[in-house]
């Protein structure tokens, strides 16, 4: 089975290596760009239906999406980050504060610097479709890019791979990977992809042990965009690497102290954070994230949610009991206890095989490190969005770049991960409930901690020990 997949695999990436196959591909990807594009721009600012002859828009803080007396939008996160970009910068609101008069409805858990990455988008907002076009284009570039960089992490710097045009196969496989969860992504307009590429040329800088510390930066830009990304820091102290801790400790400092104090003053960015941590950070320690979003909706694929859907107790009306299944099904509470005892043996596992593993050279062991730790981000998040799961690239990059760069035999064995991923996206547009994306992380997980738990040093390792 092993050597059948393979083959299908090498097959795959053989045809992609022709010129006919790269004719197509490229022909793909710009037919998706174009068509995704337009789907894009349509749903973030064009709206479906005016209530007026002529809408007039102050602000775009004004475009709400349910208290929009002049129109109908469709559904897209564009609108609610231009409020938040354009709002926080432009007009001094504060994003953890609903406000139904201007269409501030939905609180988000982003950083208060979520406001300054987002406000190059917001500030074109005159111009329909220019500002949701540019934060299309530029993600689409980064999915190209991310692909890109991580069927390259295991090359050997010094060879000329580039001038034999050999991996574009490998790039163009794990793009065609990439493109049904990325498209969905920005026809979103949500900002995964913006999460995806700092955290995979930051794979590529750590397997390759070079410009740590830039590594280190890029994934503190990602973590002062989402805050989850900040396990790596976690990450980089267990496995001390002090380069890359110091230089996302630097990119932190800067991103979320130096430029709101810059830009907004002490006591306005005292103000931010202080309702950032009273909305958000307080009560998701204290009640979860339920405390601050919907529900545990099918779109959350979180261990905490599928655990939530799948065993909490369904509430009774009055005089009502529980019969079969139902009798026996746990509270809410004993659920909650579960997967915190569940995340926490993750953590414990991962800290483990950090520690274990951290102070190994070859590139084959740095890569299965690093890819385990956005599997850990989305275990131990109680809010894993479909979206959120582009990540599991990295993961997927590490086993197929070792097996076919490095010839790793062992990585061979787990080479399944890949249609397991592909099942993953399927099920997940008919079974979304079930949560076939957790099942694909968890999977993933355990295979890159396999190997990197299983790698051997090498004669050349052991040398410059």
């Amino acid at each position: 089975m092993t050597e059948r997949l393979a083959a299908v695999i090498g097959a795959c990436m053989r045809r992609l290596e022709t010129p006919r196959g790269r004719a197509v591909f490229w022909v793909f990807t710009a037919l998706l760009f174009l068509g995704g594009g337009v789907l894009t721009v349509l749903r973030a600012e064009f709206p479906k239906k005016r209530l007026i002859e002529t809408p007039v828009y102050a602000s775009p803080v004004d475009m709400g999406e349910s208290k929009d007396e002049q129109s109908e939008w469709r559904s897209s996160e564009f609108r609610g980050f231009r409020q938040i970009g354009y709002g926080v910068m432009l007009e001094d609101r504060d994003p953890y504060k609903l406000d139904p008069h201007k269409g501030l409805m939905h609180i988000r858990a982003y950083p208060p610097f979520f406001a300054m990455f987002f406000f190059p988008f917001s500030i074109l907002w005159k111009v329909p479709g220019l500002g949701s076009g540019l934060f299309y284009a530029v993600g689409f570039a980064l999915a190209l890019l991310s692909a890109w960089y991580l069927s390259r992490w295991a090359r050997d710097p010094d060879a000329e791979e580039d001038d034999r045009g050999e991996g574009f196969g490998r790039f163009a496989l794990l793009f065609l990977l990439l493109a049904p969860m990325a498209l969905n992504v920005m026809l979103r307009s949500e900002t995964d992809m913006y999460i995806l590429f700092p955290l995979a040329l930051a794979f590529y800088l750590l397997a390759q042990r070079r410009y740590q510390a830039l590594a280190g930066a890029l994934l503190g830009l990602a973590a002062c965009i989402k805050v989850l990304p900040g396990l790596f820091g976690i990450y980089f102290i267990v496995a001390r690497r002090w380069r890359a801790l110091g230089g996302m400790i630097a990119v932190g400092v800067l991103c979320m102290i130096i430029l709101p104090l810059m830009v907004w003053g002490p006591a306005r960015t005292e103000a931010l954070y202080t309702s950032w941590t009273k909305v958000v950070v307080g009560p998701y320690f204290d009640k979860g994230a339920t405390s601050f979003v919907s529900g545990y909706r099918p779109s959350n694929q979180s261990l905490t949610s599928a655990f939530h859907r799948w065993f909490a107790q369904k509430p009774l009306a009055g005089g009502e009991q529980a019969a079969g299944i139902e009798a026996i099904k746990p509270t809410r509470q004993t659920v909650s206890r579960i997967v915190k005892i569940l995340q926490l043996g993750t953590l414990l596992g991962l800290a483990i095989l950090w520690a274990a593993r951290g102070g190994r050279r070859e590139p084959a062991t740095l890569a299965a490190l690093t890819a385990t730790v956005p599997c850990g981000i989305l275990i131990l998040s109680e809010v894993s969005l479909t979206t959120h799961h582009v990540t599991l690239l990295l993961p997927l990059a590490a086993v197929l770049v070792r097996w076919d760069v490095l010839k790793d035999e062992r990585a061979a064995r787990w080479l399944w991960v890949l249609p397991v991923w592909v099942l993953a996206i399927v099920l997940t547009s008919v079974v979304k409930p079930a949560a076939p994306l957790l099942l694909a992380t968890v999977l993933t997980l355990i295979a890159c901690a396999a190997l990197a738990a299983g790698d051997r040093p090498s004669a050349r390792a052991q040398g410059s020990v």
